[in-house]
């Protein structure tokens, strides 16, 4: 679908279809330009230099059923069984919209397909709303109006490795009192921290000195933080509640893309993205003119679990 050169020099992001009978498949294929669509208008792919690191590969697979699995013990599961490649299910780890699918299968076509790959993609054709990642392999359904944004959230933890920038695990109003404090080790992830103040904080270098860091406090970690931000929007800074805690952990904006799917990437994220993919750019482009250069980077990502 986007083809900028070889895929030994090239981020390669694979799309492949799930709960997609054979007749269905023009509908996966108009899913799969959508989606695209999507990616390349959001910052930063919308950028020359960013999207000329990708390419963008469609895998047609078909299944005998349409649909996902959807277990009856979740709240909201329908109890459908459905025949489909991937085995796609709702309800992983008892969280309705944790939609997952078969890694090994997954693995197994797209090495059939395509090597290198970095990213699989799975677009499950279901109405209801659902999408998880276990890297570096992210399903979505496709039904629900913001199912696009859905999707490039989860590519945000797939292939960049982005962190979840919301307070919860399910939602605020259920109880969770194992996520209220977060306790543990400053987490690896880039758009997250456990740190408090400016020195060590991973984006330091992207807050302004007017800026009050910490920007937020929860003032009752027993709840999801409802204040509203003290500062205007796209300000970084260092704001109370993320990675499914309500408090203990930070985020740097108050609102992003992987808080919230209609909001975009925040500038954190958005450097995260251009430091992965750098180096499978294949143009620069220069401070001085708009003339493009071809740089060869003989690079590629792996994964540990």
């Amino acid at each position: 679908l986007l083809d900028h050169g070889s895929p030994e020099f090239r981020f390669n992001l694979l799309l492949m279809s799930e709960g997609y009978q054979e007749m269905e498949l023009a509908t996966y294929q108009a899913d799969a330009q959508e989606l695209m669509a999507g990616l390349l208008n959001e910052a930063p792919f919308d950028a020359i230099d960013v999207e000329s690191a990708l390419n963008i590969w469609r895998v047609d697979v078909s299944s005998s059923q349409s649909g996902a699995d959807d277990p009856p013990d979740c709240e909201g599961g329908t109890g459908a069984v459905v025949a489909t490649y991937f085995d796609a299910k709702f309800c992983t780890d008892g969280v309705p919209r944790a939609l997952t699918v078969n890694n090994g299968t997954a693995f197994l076509v797209a090495s059939s397909y395509q090597e290198p790959f970095q990213y699989i993609l799975i677009l499950v054709n279901s109405d209801k709303y659902g999408g998880a990642t276990i890297l570096p392999v992210s399903a979505v359904s496709r039904g629900t109006p913001d199912w696009v944004r859905a999707a490039t959230h989860e590519m945000g933890h797939g292939a960049f490795d982005l962190a979840d920038e919301y307070s919860h695990v399910s939602d605020c109003d259920a109880v969770e009192p194992d996520h209220w404090q977060f306790n543990g080790v400053e987490p690896a992830r880039p758009n997250i921290t456990a740190v408090v103040g400016l020195n060590g904080l991973k984006w330091a270098a992207l807050v302004d000195p007017s800026t009050l860091v910490p920007t937020t406090s929860n003032p009752d970690f027993t709840e999801c933080d409802s204040q509203p931000s003290p500062v205007p929007p796209g300000t970084v800074g260092e704001f109370d509640g993320a990675g499914t805690y309500h408090s203990g952990l930070y985020r740097p904006e108050f609102d992003c893309r992987m808080r919230t799917y209609t909001t975009n990437f925040c500038a954190v994220c958005r450097q995260r993205i251009r430091e992965v993919l750098k180096p499978f750019q294949s143009f620069s482009i220069s401070p001085y003119d708009t003339e493009f250069s071809v740089e060869p980077w003989p690079a590629t990502l792996t994964w540990t679990a």
